[in-house]
């Protein structure tokens, strides 16, 4: 997502899960977010990578992990199906930032496939 930064990511949290579970169909209560690095001129595989430049500034990657955490009630591959198909997923979740006020300057340029992993609790904040 380009324009996000250690400065900004606490301000957008809430409304980027709010954009990232309306894009999965999941409850905003089991999307958990971290922001994972922001470095500058380096790429990295990440489930939602940003990108920020203006008027030629260094770019700027940010990377977020997102944890979809599911009961036993939670169609799990409906949930995968969504997520693989990443360029509908993109796309979703770009119309979704915006109807959540994201600011336009807020852009996803990488969605990674999905990892799925069992663990008891994730150390994230939602």
């Amino acid at each position: 997502m380009g324009g996000i930064s250690v400065d900004n990511f606490e301000s957008i949290r809430e409304n980027l899960r709010k954009a990232i579970a309306e894009s999965l169909g999941v409850d905003v209560e089991m999307v958990k977010l971290s922001l994972e690095s922001e470095d500058v001129n380096e790429k990295r595989s990440a489930q939602i990578q940003s990108r920020s430049t203006s008027n030629n500034e260094t770019q700027i990657q940010s990377t977020i992990k997102v944890i979809i955490e599911v009961t036993d009630e939670t169609d799990t591959g409906s949930v995968l199906q969504t997520a693989n198909d990443v360029s509908s997923f993109k796309t979703d979740l770009t119309t979704s930032m915006k109807k959540h006020n994201i600011s336009e300057n807020i852009g996803v340029s990488e969605i990674s496939q999905p990892n799925v992993e069992q663990s008891k609790e994730p150390n994230l904040k939602p």
